[in-house]
């Protein structure tokens, strides 16, 4: 659903942003997952009327984590893609995200005259692959619970025959 979004805001604004001449669209996916210490890279586009006010911009990239504490913004570099009167940057971020800290939204952000964000794109940041469950406890406990039930069979079946023998024995004795 966030992608469509996206589709449809670059299908029908192509050239000329909605609002306020300049308009920063997310591109890539909305959530991607990466392990520590490995390159990810997402990138946006900016959209921008051909005025005076819209010649010096800047463009950054910030983080907002999980508890909603933004980082410093971060310029980044941007290169004009072909098309019409040449008004669109297409910027691609390439990250090495440390840790599972750096998990959060990353958003391109435009500043000067007015300042622009994109709808960000949401990283995972695993510190290690996908690691199978141990199945130690559940062994520990599947052998655990099969020697108990062994003992009780055991323990039943010495008391059934224990019973069986001293009935046969007192009935014995009484006749």
């Amino acid at each position: 659903m966030w992608g469509e979004e996206t589709t449809s805001e670059l299908s029908l604004y192509p050239v000329v942003p909605p609002t306020g001449g300049i308009s920063v669209t997310d591109t890539g996916l909305p959530i991607m997952v990466s392990l520590a210490n490995t390159a990810v890279t997402f990138s946006c586009r900016i959209n921008h009327q051909d005025m005076p006010e819209f010649k010096d911009f800047t463009v950054s990239l910030f983080h907002e984590d999980l508890h909603g504490k933004r980082s410093l913004k971060k310029p980044i570099y941007c290169q004009h893609s072909p098309g019409a009167e040449n008004h669109t940057l297409d910027c691609v971020v390439k990250l090495s995200l440390p840790n599972a800290s750096a998990t959060g939204t990353y958003y391109c952000l435009v500043q000067e005259p007015i300042s622009v964000q994109g709808s960000g794109t949401f990283i995972l940041v695993r510190d290690r692959a996908y690691q199978p469950p141990s199945f130690k406890l559940q062994e520990d406990l599947l052998f655990g619970f099969t020697g108990l039930l062994c003992i009780l069979s055991v323990l039943g079946t010495a008391l059934l025959l224990w019973k069986k023998v001293r009935t046969k024995w007192t009935h014995n004795t009484s006749s």
